[in-house]
């Protein structure tokens, strides 16, 4: 299995009130991190988007469809203190 890792800055606009990032943001990063892996192996949107058009493209097979997205409850993220 092909493992990359990303390094995302949570911005203050998406912690809540209590310095934890908001759980509802997950997704945007996890959509982050994917287009940065597909960077990675030196693929584009556009590459793949033409892969999709096309089916006899060298890179239709490497297109990661996301058909399900589960997210289980796991411990807030600490992101800040926020003074009191």
């Amino acid at each position: 299995m092909y493992e990359y890792n990303v390094k995302l800055r949570v911005r203050y606009a998406e912690t809540d009130q209590m310095g934890y990032c908001y759980y509802g943001n997950y997704a945007q990063y996890f959509e982050v991190a994917r287009v940065e892996t597909l960077r990675s192996l030196g693929l584009s949107y556009k590459e793949l988007e033409e892969a999709m058009e096309n089916e006899n493209s060298k890179n239709r097979e490497k297109y990661i469809q996301i058909r399900n997205a589960n997210l289980h409850k796991m411990d807030p993220i600490p992101v800040c203190k926020i003074p009191s």
